[in-house]
């Protein structure tokens, strides 16, 4: 095997174990990249190792173009890793990425075509390289350089601007330097390509990137990866020790032994036992132990999906319970316990030092350091356990996990309580999200029962508000109904009187009879109101539904007010275009209202005023509007006009006396029309006049 194609297997062995690491980790956006990256290098690698063993010219370009195909990529999916690893906004370069890969596609085409490789030329007595290049491989060597040149530009200014994160600066130093050597060995060998008869040693620095990287990962956790790479180097290493053991198996028995029939069995016995004994050994604790596994990636990884479930526990115990069964099991501690109120008490002088210093206490550390074993200190953390970690929980301070030694009486790696400091920030978040639903719950329980109460002090007070509306309705039903009688007696003598049936009244008798007639009437109308209104809310105020002439009703109601508007001089017309002879609706109601809205426009009209009337239908309404020119209404009275005893007031008398009223006609009215499933509207100007119009349906059943 000549030294190109060593170069290339190490390409391919390096990379398809750093593809291993980042497909077995998370599979985020970076890890996938960096997967694509080590994949094509791969490719890359294994074409090199085939040209390295081409014995023809054709079979070398066949395998300097399979080459390509990596190298042609590899550039644009760096410069989106980068991207992606270290831009706030990756969005914002989008326009770039676009760029790099559609040049990518470009070459990618070019090369399949033949047009990237077209010769190739036995150099260094070795190899067939492609030599001489074209002008189409000088641009594509152009776009390598500068596409790499550009990603370890754009990681270093990120660096300069990132002074404040040291971890950080380091994972972007490391992510350049594998940069730059993959740089300068891709280079390296493309110097033979421009004439520069130079052998590629320095291509194996391609493998330096590799390096690097994994380093990154392992030492400072680069793409979140450094327990799958732990667990692929596990993985390597039990197959490694398999082939050896295999070939130590072979060579043992082709030198010492005869191959007869009897040793084969005994040979594939021993090699299944081989295998057998691999894979207890790659899941045994103590090798675990070695790649810092066992206390490590199985642990960290149930820790995060633990601490990641939404679960709902009922109080803190069980909680404590499962976080201490957690980091038993996942570190193999034999005693494990979360403190969280008797710390103050029993152990007062870890609780001082932990209010003091709030940094872990690990006894192996504690010891170095403070010599003297009878140290109150030391003599609490024995106590305790091995390990005493504080839980950042302010309101609860100090709260501890205490942890005691581990079953295979090893002290803690730095590692297992570097991951065990990671993971607690969880643990207390955990804690405080419990500590919060627990008070939360609390609270919400005693607003409940306040809420409860409440309800059943309203309830308490609704019923008696029933009550007092039930009475009020009765007291009202009856006051009218008695009242009614005797004020129509007092109304019908004053009339008796008025009309001279009971002998002749003085001029100043006559005077103050008319103002008893009119007081009383106004009286019978204030309590039919009243009335009416009590039933209509009471829901006992029934509908007589039957067919009813509109013509003879609006005649009938219009006849009622023509002597009281001739006294008055008050012209009072009636236009009738209701095409309709049958309506079906509650004829009395439907009198009722037009009789409180004449009644109205009456008593608000003035001495040689006019009130209208118009009557009008289409398919499915009536329609009557009664328009005065009266002193009309305020823009501020308007929207309460129809509210119960509201009765609009203006500075202008036009009657030259206070105008009376009860203020519950236009209420009364609002309520059977809306009842009879009909409409009642208003539009007025002050000193001009109002217009109020109903709207009822011609059918109601």
């Amino acid at each position: 095997m000549t030294y190109f194609s060593f170069s290339g297997l190490i390409l391919v062995i390096t990379n398809l174990a750093l593809a291993l690491v980042m497909i077995w980790g998370r599979r985020n956006r970076d890890n996938l990249l960096w997967f694509g990256i080590a994949w094509v290098s791969a490719v890359l690698g294994y074409g090199i190792f085939r040209v390295g063993s081409a014995e023809t010219p054709e079979i070398a370009i066949y395998w300097w173009r399979f080459m390509y195909m990596g190298v042609i990529l590899l550039p644009a999916i760096i410069i989106h890793l980068a991207y992606s690893l270290f831009s706030q906004d990756i969005t914002g370069h989008s326009h770039t990425i676009r760029i790099a890969y559609s040049v990518a596609i470009f070459f990618f085409i070019m090369n399949l075509l033949g047009f990237l490789i077209q010769e190739v030329t036995f150099l260094f007595s070795e190899v067939y390289f492609d030599y001489p290049s074209n002008t189409l491989f000088l641009l594509f060597f152009l776009y390598f350089a500068l596409a790499f040149n550009y990603v370890v530009y754009y990681v270093l200014r990120a660096y300069r601007d990132n002074t404040h994160d040291e971890k950080y600066q380091k994972r972007l130093l490391l992510f350049a330097t594998g940069i730059f050597f993959g740089l300068i060995g891709g280079i390296w060998l493309y110097l033979p390509a421009f004439g520069v008869m130079i052998y590629p040693y320095g291509w194996i620095l391609t493998s330096g990137y590799s390096i690097f990287i994994g380093y990154a990962i392992v030492q400072h956790h680069l793409f979140n990866a450094r327990y799958s790479a732990l667990r692929v180097l596990r993985t390597f290493t039990i197959f490694g020790i398999i082939v050896a053991s295999l070939v130590i198996l072979i060579w043992l028995s082709e030198f010492l032994f005869d191959y007869t029939p009897q040793f084969h069995a005994v040979e594939t016995t021993i090699g299944i036992l081989l295998l057998a004994s691999a894979s207890i050994l790659y899941r045994s604790r103590w090798f675990s132990n070695l790649f810092l596994l066992s206390s490590l990636v199985e642990f960290e990884q149930e820790a995060q999906k633990f601490l990641e479930k939404k679960v709902v526990y009922e109080n803190s115990l069980e909680l404590l319970h499962d976080i201490e069964s957690l980091f038993q099991q996942g570190i193999h501690i034999q005693r494990v316990k979360i403190m969280r109120n008797s710390l103050q008490n029993n152990f007062p002088h870890i609780a001082q030092y932990l209010e003091k210093n709030n940094t872990p206490l690990i006894l192996q550390e504690l010891m170095n350091t403070v010599h003297d074993s009878t140290d109150p200190l030391i003599a609490e953390v024995k106590n305790i356990g091995e390990a005493i970690f504080p839980l950042n929980m302010e309101w609860m301070r100090p709260t501890v996990l205490a942890l005691g030694s581990k079953e295979s009486e090893w002290f803690l790696t730095p590692e297992e309580i570097k991951i065990i400091l990671r993971i607690l920030p969880k643990v207390a978040l955990a804690l405080q999200i419990l500590d919060f639903n627990s008070s939360l719950q609390i609270e919400v329980e005693r607003q409940t029962r306040a809420i409860a109460k409440q309800n059943h002090d309203l309830a308490i007070a609704y019923s008696r508000l029933q009550e007092i509306d039930k009475n009020k309705d009765n007291f009202l039903a009856i006051a009218s109904h008695e009242l009614r009688t005797p004020m129509t007696i007092i109304k019908w003598y004053a009339d008796l009187f008025l009309k001279r049936m009971l002998g002749d009244m003085t001029e100043k008798e006559e005077y103050y009879m008319k103002k008893i007639y009119e007081s009383t009437d106004s009286l019978i109308e204030l309590v039919n109101n009243i009335l009416d209104i009590s039933k209509i809310e009471a829901g006992r105020f029934e509908k007589i539904i039957a067919d009813t002439d509109p013509h003879v009703l609006l005649q009938k109601t219009m006849s009622d007010f023509q002597e009281i508007y001739k006294e008055k001089n008050i012209a009072l017309s009636l236009t009738d275009t209701v095409d309709s002879d049958t309506i079906r609706t509650d004829a009395w109601k439907f009198r009722l209202v037009l009789t409180n809205l004449l009644s109205n426009a009456y008593k608000f009209t003035p001495s040689w005023g006019s009130v209208t009337v118009e009557a009008s239908s289409d398919k499915e309404y009536i329609h009557i509007r009664v328009c005065d020119t009266g002193m009309g209404i305020s823009e501020t009275q308007i929207s309460s006009i129809f509210d119960k005893f509201n009765q609009a007031n203006s500075k202008n008398d036009y009657t030259k006396k206070s105008i009376r009223g009860t203020g519950l006609g236009l209420n009364l009215s609002k309520q059977i029309v809306e009842m009879l499933g009909g409409t009642i509207t208003v539009a007025s100007k002050l000193g001009k006049g109002s217009c109020f119009e109903f709207t009822l349906p011609l059918t109601l059943w």
